[in-house]
């Protein structure tokens, strides 16, 4: 599939290519502001601060208020359509690599760029990790387009409980620590083999885990249905809230999810009164440090790539 013209990425010079893709971005991101920012959900009341879209392909934000940086990592890399698919930039190097199957499709929600999340077969890890500067965040929008892999099929584990094993990891927020046990707080969300539709479908659920908090599932809803999601484009959106004053418990955790044929979003999780904080004794107030795509503790059969485009942050203005 050829990008639009607009967006043609023909050369393989990566000075070019970033030179022209650092110019349609400004251009976008123009555009969007004029119209209220990015993709968000009528409740959106955001004030943008991180926008990265790939259009740079150093994975270098177009927008970025809050000292955001991506982590390298030999997982993650910038593709693009070239019309054939290429990888231009991996683990913090510029590189020119063709897949092994050039009919593999790596076209960008927008744009001529995404980022690839790959998942080599019978491994766990591949999440790509980001931080932000002290002092943090302590209340924002997230926001990300991620596209289904199109041979999505969601294992059990045959070495561990069904329960423990299912669970795959979609993103994590974090304070003073990953772990979540020094007092501070770790939100987030997961994804597990749907039980009642045996056929490699997903469902996904919210993680909080803070004081007090063991950081169990909560709720359920179909995350991705094979085979009719594969290939496809959803937009999630994540709004979370520390609570006002320590020991309040008035934080809260809302998701949102649109798919690509879709005109509206729809609200799949609202947590309200939780216990969302930065414990006593830690330097950073808010969110330091997350990562989308962790480990994936049902091992994919095959090479599994998850496409994400669009990422965007915003600070809670109220």
């Amino acid at each position: 599939m050829l990008n639009n013209a607009a967006h043609d990425t023909r050369t393989t010079d990566p000075g070019q290519r970033v030179a022209a893709g650092v110019a349609l971005e400004v251009a976008a991101r123009t555009s969007a502001a004029a119209s209220g920012g990015g993709e968000w959900p009528a409740e959106f009341d955001g004030t943008p601060a991180v926008f990265d879209g790939f259009e740079d392909p150093t994975m270098t934000p177009t927008l970025n208020t809050k000292g955001f940086v991506w982590s390298p990592t030999e997982a993650s890399s910038i593709v693009t359509m070239d019309p054939d698919p290429l990888r231009v930039y991996r683990n913090g190097l510029t590189i020119n690599e063709r897949p092994d199957d050039l009919a593999t499709n790596w076209t960008a929600k927008t744009g001529g760029y995404s980022m690839n999340v790959l998942f080599r077969a019978g491994s766990a890890i591949s999440q790509q990790s980001f931080n932000v500067a002290n002092p943090g965040i302590l209340g924002m929008w997230l926001a990300f387009d991620l596209r289904v892999p199109t041979n999505f099929y969601h294992n059990h584990d045959p070495e561990g409980p069904e329960y423990i094993g299912n669970n795959n990891k979609l993103m994590r927020l974090w304070t003073d620590a990953y772990s979540g046990s020094d007092g501070g707080s770790k939100v987030g969300m997961s994804f597990r083999r749907d039980g009642d539709a045996d056929d490699g479908s997903s469902y996904y659920f919210c993680k909080i885990f803070g004081p007090g908090q063991s950081g169990s599932d909560k709720g359920k809803v179909r995350f991705i249905t094979t085979p009719q999601d594969r290939g496809k484009w959803m937009r999630l959106v994540f709004r979370v809230q520390f609570e006002s004053v320590l020991e309040a418990s008035d934080g809260s955790l809302e998701v949102w999810r649109k798919w690509e044929d879709e005109s509206e979003f729809t609200k799949d999780f609202n947590y309200q009164n939780e216990r969302i904080c930065t414990s006593n004794s830690a330097n950073i107030t808010g969110f330091a440090a997350g990562y989308l795509m962790g480990a994936s503790n049902a091992h994919y059969a095959e090479d599994t790539e998850f496409l994400i485009d669009n990422f965007e942050i915003a600070e809670l203005t109220k």
